[in-house]
C-alpha cells in the first residue's frame, strides 16, 4: 500500500520537535485508534499546529480534545462513525476547523495552564488531607480518653503502694529507734531505783 499510487506514505523513524511540527501542520488530519492514552500527547501536538484529530472517546482523548472544536471523537467499536468523520476532516476541514478554531482548543494545555490546574490539585488534596486528618485526631481522642481515665484510676492505687512500700523502712528504723529509747530509759529507771530506796526517810521527803 505504501506509495504514490495508493496515497499512503509510511516512514518508520523518529522526528525532531521543527520537523514533526511542520508534520502536523502539513497533514490535514491526524488520525489514532488507539483506546488507551494518559494524557493524549498527540491529539495536543497536532491542535497546536493548526490539525484537527480524530481518535476514539476514551482516557486522555476525552480530557484534551473538545468535539466539534479541536476535532472529532468517535466510539472505539464504531467503525461507520470515524469513516463518516474523517470524510468530514477531509473534504470540509476548512469551514469546519478552521486553524484559530483549532488551535482555540489548546489554550487550556499552555505550560502554565497545567502548572495553575496542577497547584489547584494539590491544594485540593492538601485541604482534604488536613480536613480529614483533624477530623481522625478527634475521633482518636473520643476513643482513647476511656482508656486513659481507666488506665489513671489504675495508677492511684499503684502508686500509692509504691509510696508505702518506699516509706516502710523509714517506719521500720523510726520503731526500732523508738524500742532502743525505751528500752535504755527503763534500764536507767531500774538502776537509779535501788539507790532512791537506800537514802534516808527524811531525805526522800524532801
Amino acid at each position: 500500500m505504501h506509495g504514490e499510487k495508493n496515497k499512503f506514505y509510511f516512514k518508520p523513524g523518529f522526528l525532531g520537535h521543527d520537523d514533526l511540527a511542520q508534520l502536523y501542520a502539513s497533514v490535514d488530519c491526524c488520525v489514532s485508534a488507539s483506546t488507551f492514552e494518559t494524557f493524549g500527547y498527540t491529539a495536543i501536538e497536532a491542535m497546536a499546529c493548526g490539525t484537527p484529530f480524530l481518535g476514539p472517546r476514551a482516557q486522555g482523548y476525552r480530557d484534551t480534545v473538545q468535539h466539534n472544536k479541536g476535532g472529532y471523537l468517535f466510539d472505539a467499536k464504531d467503525i461507520t462513525s470515524a469513516a463518516h468523520y474523517l470524510e468530514l476532516m477531509i473534504e470540509e476541514k476548512a469551514e469546519l476547523f478552521p486553524i484559530e478554531r483549532v488551535l482555540s482548543n489548546t489554550d487550556e494545555f499552555t505550560a502554565e495552564a497545567c502548572v495553575k490546574r496542577t497547584l489547584a490539585a494539590y491544594e485540593v488534596a492538601k485541604e482534604s488531607r488536613h480536613t480529614k486528618s483533624l477530623f481522625m485526631s478527634y475521633v482518636k481522642a473520643v476513643l482513647l480518653f476511656p482508656p486513659r481515665v481507666f488506665l489513671a484510676l489504675c495508677c492511684v492505687p499503684i502508686m500509692f503502694g509504691f509510696m508505702l512500700l518506699m516509706e516502710m523502712p523509714v517506719w521500720y528504723d523510726q520503731c526500732c529507734t523508738y524500742k532502743k529509747v525505751h528500752a535504755s530509759l527503763r534500764v536507767l529507771v531500774n538502776e537509779s531505783r535501788p539507790l532512791f530506796i537506800d537514802l534516808p526517810k527524811s531525805v526522800r521527803e524532801r
